[in-house]
C-alpha cells in the first residue's frame, strides 16, 4: 500500500493541505510548529485500524467546529480483497504515470481508493470511500482499514511489543484465534496454583470477614475462601509480551524499543504496509540513526511499502538523500510541501541544521557566524529575544559562494539575509539579491569584517583585537605579520600595549587580521575566534559613533532578526 495523495482541511494547525506523493521513502523536515506531526496524525486517523478514536474541539482548526475536519487519503497498490466488486470495486479510481487522479479508472491507470474521514461538530468520526461520482461514499469498516497495514510509531512503542490487537507482533503472528483459549487456560492454571499459605494476613482477614457476616446474619452458600477473581485481573492478548530472558522488552531503552518495533514492522507478513515514524531520531545515537535509515530504504528486490518520517535532527538530514527530504512550510493555516533540488546535496550535507530553521542568516564565513553569536548574547542581556527564539540560524555561506547560497535558501521559502564582506563583489550582485527579497548587510567600503572592526574600534579595542590574535598565534607571529603590512619601516615595541595609534598601524593591523600567511588564513577564521572578536566589539559598542558603518550595519542586522515578516 502506498499513499499517492493527501488532502487535509481544518485539522488542528492545518486549514488546508494538498500533497501529491511520488516517493515511497520520505522525511518531512522543517521548523517547530510547521505541522509535520499533524500530517502524520491526519494519515493515522484516516487509516485508523480501530473502531472509534476520540476527538474534541481542539482537533479543529482554530477550534472552529462549524467547519468540519475533512481528511482524504488516496491509496494505490491495494490489497486484492478491497478491490473486489462486493467490497469497493465499484468505487475505485485511477492514477496515471504522472500521478494524475482520474475519478473513473482509464486504460493503463493504477487502481486506487480514496478514504475520507469526516468529523463535524458532533465529534463522531465517519469513514467512507470517496469518489466524485458518488460523494456520499461507501462506509469502510475498521477491519478493512486494518488491512492497509498502517502503523504509527512515536515515542511510545511499548504496546507494539505485546500481542494486543493491531500491534506489530500480532500481525507478525498472523492468525491468533487460539490465543483466547490459551489465555483462558492460563487463568485456570493461575487459580489452581494460587497459594495463600505464604501470607497468613490473608487468612486472618478471611476469618474476620466470616465473623462480621455472622454478626449481621449473613450466611455464605458454602464458605468464604481466599482466591483469585480473574475477571478483576486484566487477561488479554495485550498481556502477552515479548521478553528478553525474564525481563519484558518494554523495560529496555527507548531507542532499542523503537528499533525493534520498526524491525518487527518490516518482518510482518504485510510488508507492503504504510509506516509512519514521528521524530525518527528519538532515543537513538547518530550511528544507530545511520543504520536505521539504510535499513528503512526500499533497496534491492524487496519492497516494504511506504515509510513517511519526520525529524528535527541534523544527523537525520545529513544522512538523507536530497530527493528523500521534503520541506514543510505553514503560514495562516496553509501547509505547503516543498521539494529540494538534487543539485544542492552538498549544502544539505554541510549545513543540515539550516533546513530545520524558519529564517536563515547566511554569513560569508565562520568569522561572521562567531560575531553573530557574540551579538546574540549581548542582545539577550539587553532584553531582546534570542536568535533561537526568533527562529534564525546563522549558516556558513562558503566564502565566495555566500550569495548563491542565500539565493538557494530564498527559493526554498526561507526568510533570508546575507551578512557579508564588501572586499569582493557578490555574485549574484547585491541589487539582484535585494530584488529577490534577500536582505543584504555589507560594509560600505571595500572591507572585510576584520578591517571594518579595526577601523571603527577605539584604540583600546584595537589592542584587545591584537591580544586575541596573540593568544592564538603568539606574539612573534602577530608582530611579524603586522610589520610586513606596515607601509613604512616602523620599529614596533615587543609589548603591543605600547603600540601607538596611527592610521598606518591601524591599516597594517587590519590587513594582518584579514590574512595570516603562516596559517593560510586570517586571525579570526574560526567560529570561536570570530566570537571573541565579536565580544571585543560588544564591549566597545557604546563608544563608537552611531553613524559609523560598523554600528549602522550591526543595528540593521539586529533589526532584521527582530522584525517579523
Amino acid at each position: 500500500m502506498k499513499i499517492r495523495h493527501l488532502s487535509i482541511k481544518n485539522f488542528r494547525g492545518i486549514r488546508s493541505l494538498e500533497w501529491t506523493i511520488t516517493s515511497d521513502f520520505i522525511c518531512l523536515i522543517g521548523p517547530g510548529d510547521s505541522t509535520k506531526t499533524t500530517i502524520l496524525s491526519a494519515i493515522e486517523f484516516a487509516l485508523y485500524p480501530y473502531w472509534n478514536p476520540s476527538f474534541d474541539d481542539s482537533d479543529f482548526f482554530n477550534c472552529d467546529t462549524t467547519k468540519p475536519i475533512l481528511i482524504q487519503v488516496t491509496i494505490a497498490d491495494l490489497p486484492e480483497k478491497l478491490t473486489l466488486e462486493d467490497k469497493f470495486g465499484l468505487d475505485l479510481r485511477g492514477l496515471n504515470d504522472s500521478n494524475e487522479l482520474h475519478d473513473e479508472p482509464q486504460d493503463g491507470d493504477e487502481l486506487a481508493l480514496t478514504i475520507q474521514l469526516c468529523i463535524d461538530d458532533s465529534l463522531e468520526p465517519e469513514w467512507r470511500v470517496y469518489t466524485d461520482r458518488k460523494p456520499d461514499g461507501k462506509r469502510i469498516s475498521h477491519r478493512d482499514r486494518e488491512s492497509l497495514g498502517m502503523v504509527r510509531l512515536g515515542s511510545y512503542v511499548d504496546r507494539h511489543l505485546t500481542w494486543g490487537r493491531g500491534t506489530v507482533l500480532s500481525r507478525l503472528t498472523g492468525k491468533i484465534e487460539e490465543l483466547p483459549a490459551l489465555i483462558a487456560k492460563a487463568q485456570r492454571d493461575l487459580r489452581t496454583s494460587f497459594n495463600t499459605s505464604q501470607m497468613p494476613e490473608l487468612e486472618e482477614a478471611r476469618k474476620a470477614a466470616i465473623d462480621a457476616a455472622r454478626l449481621f446474619g449473613i450466611s455464605a452458600r458454602n464458605e468464604y475462601t481466599t482466591d483469585l477473581d480473574t475477571k478483576s485481573i486484566k487477561f488479554s492478548e495485550g498481556g502477552i509480551a515479548l521478553h528478553d530472558g525474564k525481563i519484558p522488552v518494554r523495560m529496555a531503552g527507548l531507542g532499542s524499543k523503537r528499533l525493534l518495533t520498526i524491525a518487527l514492522q518490516r518482518s510482518t507478513a504485510n510488508q507492503a504496509g504504510i509506516t509512519l515514524i514521528d521524530e525518527l531520531e528519538h532515543g537513538l545515537e547518530p550511528h544507530r540513526i545511520i543504520r536505521l535509515i539504510k535499513a528503512l530504504r526500499n533497496t534491492g528486490e524487496e519492497q516494504f511499502g511506504q515509510t513517511i518520517l519526520t525529524s528535527h535532527s541534523p544527523d537525520v538530514v545529513c544522512e538523507m538523500k536530497v530527493q528523500e527530504l521534503l520541506l514543510i512550510r505553514s503560514a495562516g493555516g496553509v501547509t505547503k510541501i516543498i521539494e529540494i533540488s538534487t543539485d544542492i546535496q552538498n549544502i544539505v550535507r554541510s549545513q543540515p541544521h539550516a533546513f530545520l530553521a524558519r529564517n536563515i542568516l547566511v554569513c560569508e564565513g565562520k568569522t561572521e557566524i562567531g560575531i553573530c553569536r557574540a551579538l546574540d548574547t549581548s542582545w539577550i542581556e539587553e532584553g531582546d529575544e534570542s536568535l533561537a527564539y526568533r527562529g534564525v540560524v546563522p549558516v556558513d555561506g562558503g566564502g565566495s559562494e555566500c550569495a548563491k547560497r542565500a539565493e538557494i535558501f530564498k527559493k526554498l521559502g526561507y526568510k533570508v539575509a546575507l551578512f557579508a564582506d564588501s572586499d569582493v563583489e557578490l555574485r549574484p550582485r547585491r541589487d539582484e539579491l535585494e530584488a529577490g527579497e534577500i536582505r543584504v548587510i555589507a560594509w560600505n567600503d571595500e572591507f572585510a569584517v576584520e578591517q571594518r572592526v579595526v577601523k571603527s574600534l577605539p584604540w583600546e579595542g584595537v589592542k584587545e583585537v591584537v591580544a586575541v590574535a596573540i593568544e592564538e598565534f603568539g606574539i612573534k607571529a602577530v608582530t611579524a605579520r603586522v610589520k610586513k603590512e606596515l607601509e613604512d619601516d616602523v620599529d614596533l615595541p615587543e609589548n603591543h600595549d605600547e603600540w601607538e595609534d596611527t592610521a598606518n598601524l591601524r591599516n597594517a593591523i587590519a590587513k594582518a587580521a584579514k590574512k595570516n600567511e603562516k596559517k593560510s588564513r586570517g586571525w579570526f577564521k574560526q567560529i570561536a575566534l570570530g566570537e571573541k572578536l565579536g565580544n571585543v566589539v560588544v564591549r566597545h559598542f557604546a563608544s563608537i559613533e552611531v553613524t559609523d558603518d560598523l554600528i549602522v550595519k550591526l543595528n540593521a542586522l539586529r533589526q532584521w532578526i527582530h522584525t517579523d515578516d
